[in-house]
Protein backbone atom coordinates (compact mmCIF):
# COMPACT_ATOMS: atom_id res chain seq x y z
CA UNK A 1 0.00 0.00 0.00
CA UNK A 2 0.46 3.74 0.03
CA UNK A 3 -0.98 5.27 2.01
CA UNK A 4 0.25 8.34 3.58
CA UNK A 5 2.13 8.60 6.63
CA UNK A 6 3.14 11.85 8.88
CA UNK A 7 6.45 10.49 9.94
CA UNK A 8 7.36 8.39 7.43
CA UNK A 9 6.82 9.98 4.00
CA UNK A 10 7.42 6.75 2.14
CA UNK A 11 4.27 4.48 3.13
CA UNK A 12 3.96 0.59 2.60
CA UNK A 13 2.47 -1.48 0.30
CA UNK A 14 3.56 -4.85 0.21
CA UNK A 15 5.02 -6.11 3.55
CA UNK A 16 8.55 -8.28 5.01
CA UNK A 17 9.28 -11.18 6.52
CA UNK A 18 12.00 -12.49 8.73
CA UNK A 19 14.28 -15.32 7.89
CA UNK A 20 17.76 -16.14 5.90
CA UNK A 21 18.43 -13.14 3.61
CA UNK A 22 19.42 -15.69 0.98
CA UNK A 23 16.25 -17.43 1.16
CA UNK A 24 12.94 -17.15 -1.36
CA UNK A 25 11.99 -14.11 -4.02
CA UNK A 26 10.54 -11.49 -2.53
CA UNK A 27 7.44 -8.78 -3.17
CA UNK A 28 6.44 -5.54 -1.68
CA UNK A 29 3.12 -3.38 -0.95
CA UNK A 30 2.49 0.75 -0.55
CA UNK A 31 1.09 2.13 2.68
CA UNK A 32 -2.02 4.48 4.11
CA UNK A 33 -1.00 10.68 13.53
CA UNK A 34 -0.32 12.13 18.84
CA UNK A 35 -1.46 12.76 22.37
CA UNK A 36 -0.39 10.94 25.08
CA UNK A 37 -0.73 9.74 28.23
CA UNK A 38 1.74 8.25 31.46
CA UNK A 39 0.96 4.68 30.95
CA UNK A 40 0.05 2.33 33.96
CA UNK A 41 2.51 0.30 35.60
CA UNK A 42 3.87 -2.68 33.17
CA UNK A 43 2.62 -6.12 33.30
CA UNK A 44 4.51 -9.30 33.33
CA UNK A 45 6.02 -10.19 30.16
CA UNK A 46 6.58 -13.23 27.89
CA UNK A 47 9.93 -14.55 27.69
CA UNK A 48 9.77 -15.06 23.96
CA UNK A 49 7.72 -14.66 21.06
CA UNK A 50 4.64 -16.69 20.78
CA UNK A 51 5.80 -19.44 18.35
CA UNK A 52 4.51 -23.18 17.38
CA UNK A 53 6.88 -26.22 15.85
CA UNK A 54 4.71 -26.06 12.65
CA UNK A 55 6.69 -25.65 9.26
CA UNK A 56 5.46 -21.87 8.98
CA UNK A 57 7.79 -20.78 11.93
CA UNK A 58 10.44 -21.80 10.38
CA UNK A 59 10.86 -18.81 8.17
CA UNK A 60 8.60 -16.07 10.08
CA UNK A 61 8.19 -15.06 13.87
CA UNK A 62 4.82 -14.33 15.38
CA UNK A 63 3.98 -12.28 18.21
CA UNK A 64 0.70 -11.41 19.49
CA UNK A 65 0.06 -7.38 20.88
CA UNK A 66 -2.33 -7.39 24.12
CA UNK A 67 -3.11 -9.91 26.67
CA UNK A 68 -2.33 -13.51 25.86
CA UNK A 69 -6.02 -14.52 26.28
CA UNK A 70 -7.48 -12.60 23.68
CA UNK A 71 -4.60 -10.55 21.57
CA UNK A 72 -5.57 -7.62 19.37
CA UNK A 73 -3.07 -7.64 17.09
CA UNK A 74 0.10 -10.11 15.35
CA UNK A 75 3.05 -8.76 14.84
CA UNK A 76 5.08 -10.96 12.07
CA UNK A 77 8.93 -10.22 11.94
CA UNK A 78 12.24 -10.73 12.01
CA UNK A 79 13.06 -12.83 15.34
CA UNK A 80 15.63 -10.19 16.64
CA UNK A 81 12.51 -7.43 16.26
CA UNK A 82 10.52 -9.58 18.70
CA UNK A 83 12.95 -9.90 20.79
CA UNK A 84 13.30 -5.91 20.88
CA UNK A 85 9.44 -6.04 21.07
CA UNK A 86 9.39 -8.19 24.32
CA UNK A 87 10.83 -6.02 26.13
CA UNK A 88 8.32 -3.03 25.78
CA UNK A 89 5.98 -2.75 28.52
CA UNK A 90 3.10 -2.51 26.38
CA UNK A 91 3.36 -5.45 23.98
CA UNK A 92 1.00 -7.61 26.84
CA UNK A 93 -1.44 -5.17 27.87
CA UNK A 94 -4.96 -4.46 26.43
CA UNK A 95 -5.90 -1.15 25.10
CA UNK A 96 -9.26 -0.41 24.68
CA UNK A 97 -10.01 1.08 21.30
CA UNK A 98 -11.25 5.15 21.43
CA UNK A 99 -13.47 6.04 18.40
CA UNK A 100 -15.97 8.06 20.06
CA UNK A 101 -15.02 10.87 17.95
CA UNK A 102 -15.87 9.68 14.71
CA UNK A 103 -19.25 7.18 13.31
CA UNK A 104 -18.76 4.28 10.30
CA UNK A 105 -21.56 5.25 8.06
CA UNK A 106 -22.14 4.83 4.62
CA UNK A 107 -20.57 7.38 1.95
CA UNK A 108 -22.40 7.99 -1.42
CA UNK A 109 -19.69 6.51 -4.08
CA UNK A 110 -17.27 5.08 -1.58
CA UNK A 111 -18.89 2.49 0.88
CA UNK A 112 -18.19 3.16 4.14
CA UNK A 113 -16.36 5.70 5.56
CA UNK A 114 -15.52 8.00 8.92
CA UNK A 115 -17.83 10.53 9.86
CA UNK A 116 -17.65 13.09 12.81
CA UNK A 117 -20.80 13.40 14.37
CA UNK A 118 -19.97 16.62 15.85
CA UNK A 119 -17.47 19.38 15.45
CA UNK A 120 -13.26 18.54 16.07
CA UNK A 121 -10.46 20.84 16.41
CA UNK A 122 -7.55 20.59 15.07
CA UNK A 123 -5.20 18.08 16.55
CA UNK A 124 -8.04 16.40 18.23
CA UNK A 125 -7.22 12.32 18.20
CA UNK A 126 -10.17 11.42 16.50
CA UNK A 127 -9.45 6.83 16.56
CA UNK A 128 -7.13 5.23 18.73
CA UNK A 129 -6.77 1.63 18.29
CA UNK A 130 -4.30 -1.11 17.73
CA UNK A 131 -3.31 -2.85 14.30
CA UNK A 132 -4.78 -5.86 13.40
CA UNK A 133 -1.54 -6.53 11.91
CA UNK A 134 1.25 -5.39 11.34
CA UNK A 135 4.45 -7.00 8.75
CA UNK A 136 7.58 -5.60 7.33
CA UNK A 137 6.86 -3.29 3.69
CA UNK A 138 8.63 -6.43 2.02
CA UNK A 139 7.68 -9.93 2.12
CA UNK A 140 9.14 -13.23 1.07
CA UNK A 141 6.96 -15.24 -2.27
CA UNK A 142 6.90 -18.59 0.74
CA UNK A 143 5.19 -16.09 3.33
CA UNK A 144 2.64 -14.98 1.33
CA UNK A 145 1.91 -18.48 0.65
CA UNK A 146 1.24 -18.66 3.80
CA UNK A 147 -0.24 -15.67 5.05
CA UNK A 148 -4.21 -17.15 5.31
CA UNK A 149 -2.41 -19.51 8.12
CA UNK A 150 -0.90 -17.11 9.67
CA UNK A 151 -3.72 -14.90 10.55
CA UNK A 152 -5.31 -17.80 11.97
CA UNK A 153 -3.32 -16.67 14.97
CA UNK A 154 -5.83 -13.80 15.55
CA UNK A 155 -8.88 -14.43 17.95
CA UNK A 156 -12.15 -14.87 15.32
CA UNK A 157 -13.64 -11.29 15.88
CA UNK A 158 -10.18 -10.18 14.81
CA UNK A 159 -9.87 -12.30 12.39
CA UNK A 160 -13.40 -11.41 10.92
CA UNK A 161 -12.63 -7.78 11.13
CA UNK A 162 -9.67 -7.91 8.82
CA UNK A 163 -11.83 -10.06 6.28
CA UNK A 164 -14.09 -7.64 6.34
CA UNK A 165 -12.32 -5.14 4.99
CA UNK A 166 -12.49 -3.90 1.38
CA UNK A 167 -9.92 -5.78 -0.81
CA UNK A 168 -8.86 -4.01 -4.32
CA UNK A 169 -6.86 -7.19 -5.07
CA UNK A 170 -9.08 -10.26 -4.89
CA UNK A 171 -6.27 -12.99 -6.56
CA UNK A 172 -3.91 -12.61 -3.36
CA UNK A 173 -6.70 -13.21 -0.87
CA UNK A 174 -5.90 -12.18 3.00
CA UNK A 175 -3.00 -10.32 1.63
CA UNK A 176 -4.86 -8.27 -0.92
CA UNK A 177 -6.59 -6.78 2.39
CA UNK A 178 -3.48 -5.85 3.89
CA UNK A 179 -2.52 -4.31 0.75
CA UNK A 180 -5.26 -2.16 0.09
CA UNK A 181 -5.50 -1.19 4.03
CA UNK A 182 -2.40 -0.64 5.83
CA UNK A 183 -0.48 2.08 6.91
CA UNK A 184 3.19 2.58 7.00
CA UNK A 185 4.27 2.74 10.59
CA UNK A 186 7.54 4.20 12.35
CA UNK A 187 6.84 0.68 14.31
CA UNK A 188 10.24 0.43 15.28
CA UNK A 189 11.04 4.13 16.63
CA UNK A 190 12.97 3.70 20.39
CA UNK A 191 14.25 0.37 19.23
CA UNK A 192 18.11 0.20 18.91
CA UNK A 193 18.38 -2.36 16.40
CA UNK A 194 14.84 -2.57 14.63
CA UNK A 195 15.01 -3.50 11.18
CA UNK A 196 12.93 -2.61 8.35
CA UNK A 197 9.78 -0.56 7.78
CA UNK A 198 6.92 -2.20 8.40
CA UNK A 199 3.06 -1.75 7.48
CA UNK A 200 -0.01 -1.98 9.44
CA UNK A 201 -3.81 -2.82 9.28
CA UNK A 202 -6.24 -1.07 11.29
CA UNK A 203 -10.01 -2.04 11.93
CA UNK A 204 -10.96 1.62 12.07
CA UNK A 205 -8.05 3.52 10.68
CA UNK A 206 -8.25 1.33 7.43
CA UNK A 207 -11.75 2.51 7.14
CA UNK A 208 -10.99 6.24 6.17
CA UNK A 209 -11.05 7.29 2.56
CA UNK A 210 -8.92 9.21 0.14
CA UNK A 211 -8.33 12.64 -0.49
CA UNK A 212 -5.35 14.78 -2.01
CA UNK A 213 -6.07 17.30 0.30
CA UNK A 214 -6.86 15.45 3.34
CA UNK A 215 -8.21 16.42 6.80
CA UNK A 216 -6.38 13.46 8.77
CA UNK A 217 -3.61 12.19 9.29
CA UNK A 218 -2.09 8.73 10.82
CA UNK A 219 0.64 8.65 13.43
CA UNK A 220 2.12 5.58 15.18
CA UNK A 221 2.14 6.04 18.82
CA UNK A 222 5.48 3.65 19.92
CA UNK A 223 4.27 4.73 23.89
CA UNK A 224 1.48 2.45 23.79
CA UNK A 225 1.88 0.58 20.31
CA UNK A 226 -1.48 1.97 18.64
CA UNK A 227 -1.90 3.99 16.34
CA UNK A 228 -3.52 7.33 15.94
CA UNK A 229 -5.75 9.09 13.33
CA UNK A 230 -5.61 13.00 13.88
CA UNK A 231 -7.34 15.92 12.78
CA UNK A 232 -5.09 18.18 10.96
CA UNK A 233 -7.97 21.03 10.75
CA UNK A 234 -11.10 22.26 12.77
CA UNK A 235 -13.95 19.71 11.21
CA UNK A 236 -17.62 20.61 10.80
CA UNK A 237 -20.42 17.94 12.04
CA UNK A 238 -21.18 15.53 9.44
CA UNK A 239 -17.86 15.63 7.40
CA UNK A 240 -16.37 12.62 6.13
CA UNK A 241 -12.71 12.26 7.89
CA UNK A 242 -10.16 11.44 4.77
CA UNK A 243 -6.54 10.49 5.08
CA UNK A 244 -3.63 10.69 1.78
CA UNK A 245 -3.25 7.59 0.27
CA UNK A 246 -0.37 9.02 -1.03
CA UNK A 247 3.22 10.45 0.40
CA UNK A 248 3.98 14.28 1.10
CA UNK A 249 6.20 13.88 -2.04
CA UNK A 250 3.34 12.31 -4.13
CA UNK A 251 0.80 14.88 -3.03
CA UNK A 252 3.26 17.55 -4.71
CA UNK A 253 2.18 15.69 -8.57
CA UNK A 254 0.28 16.60 -11.48
CA UNK A 255 -3.44 15.70 -11.07
CA UNK A 256 -3.31 12.93 -13.62
CA UNK A 257 -0.36 11.58 -12.05
CA UNK A 258 -1.83 11.55 -8.41
CA UNK A 259 -4.49 9.41 -10.08
CA UNK A 260 -2.61 7.00 -11.88
CA UNK A 261 -0.79 5.85 -8.93
CA UNK A 262 -4.50 5.67 -7.08
CA UNK A 263 -5.21 3.67 -10.17
CA UNK A 264 -2.90 1.38 -10.10
CA UNK A 265 -2.20 1.04 -6.39
CA UNK A 266 -6.12 1.01 -5.18
CA UNK A 267 -8.42 1.11 -8.45
CA UNK A 268 -10.33 4.30 -8.02
CA UNK A 269 -10.18 7.67 -9.85
CA UNK A 270 -9.69 10.41 -7.18
CA UNK A 271 -12.72 12.91 -7.55
CA UNK A 272 -11.72 15.22 -4.39
CA UNK A 273 -11.83 18.45 -4.65
CA UNK A 274 -8.03 18.71 -6.15
CA UNK A 275 -8.87 16.15 -8.73
CA UNK A 276 -12.44 17.99 -9.89
CA UNK A 277 -15.26 15.47 -10.89
CA UNK A 278 -14.63 16.74 -14.94
CA UNK A 279 -12.44 14.10 -15.45
CA UNK A 280 -14.42 11.08 -14.04
CA UNK A 281 -14.35 9.41 -17.49
CA UNK A 282 -10.17 9.40 -17.82
CA UNK A 283 -7.04 10.00 -15.66
CA UNK A 284 -6.44 13.28 -17.08
CA UNK A 285 -5.95 16.10 -15.39
CA UNK A 286 -4.49 20.14 -14.31
CA UNK A 287 -0.83 20.17 -12.52
CA UNK A 288 -3.23 21.61 -9.33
Amino acid sequence: MRRGFLVRPRPARECVTQGPTTGPASTSSPSKQKLSSSPPPPSPRRSKPFEEADPIHRSVSLLPLGASSSPEGLVISFRSNLELLLAHPWVDRAFLRQCEAVELRAVEGKGLGLVVPREVGEGEVLVRERPLLVIPEVVRTDVLQQFEQLLEHLPLGRRQAFGGMHNVHPTEGAFGVHRTNCVGLDFGSGMDGWRGAHAGTFEWIGRANHSCAPGAVVAWDGETLTGRLVALRPMSEGEEVRISYLSPGELRLPTAERRRLLWEDYRFVCECERCGSAYTNGLGGDAS
